[in-house]
C-alpha cells in the first residue's frame, strides 16, 4: 500500500512500525518521515509526535513533503484524550 499512497498519515508508533526505527528525537522522526517518502507517498504527516526535548505541554504533527517540512503544535488545554476520545 506505502509505494501506492499520495498522502500517509501515521501515528508516531505506526512511522515507527512501517519504517522499523526508533524515534527519540524530532531528528530522527524526520528522518523517519523522509524514510517512508522514499518508498512511495509524496507528503508524510506523522501525528502525535513526542521525543527528547520536545515538552509535554503540546500536541504535535510534522508534515513532510518533497521541498520542505513543517511542525505544527498546539497547547495542551488541560484534558488528555485517548484513541477513543474519552
Amino acid at each position: 500500500m506505502v509505494p501506492e499512497a499520495d498522502i500517509m498519515t501515521p501515528n508516531l508508533f505506526e512511522l515507527q512500525f512501517l519504517t522499523g526505527r526508533g524515534t527519540s528525537t524530532l531528528d530522527e522522526v524526520l528522518a523517519a518521515a523522509h524514510e517512508l517518502r522514499a518508498r512511495g507517498p509524496e507528503v508524510v504527516v506523522v501525528t502525535s509526535v513526542v521525543g527528547e526535548g520536545m515538552g509535554g505541554d503540546a500536541m504535535r504533527m510534522l508534515a513532510v513533503g518533497p521541498d520542505a517540512s513543517w511542525l505544527v503544535e498546539t497547547p495542551l488545554i488541560g484534558r488528555r484524550f485517548t484513541g477513543s476520545g474519552t
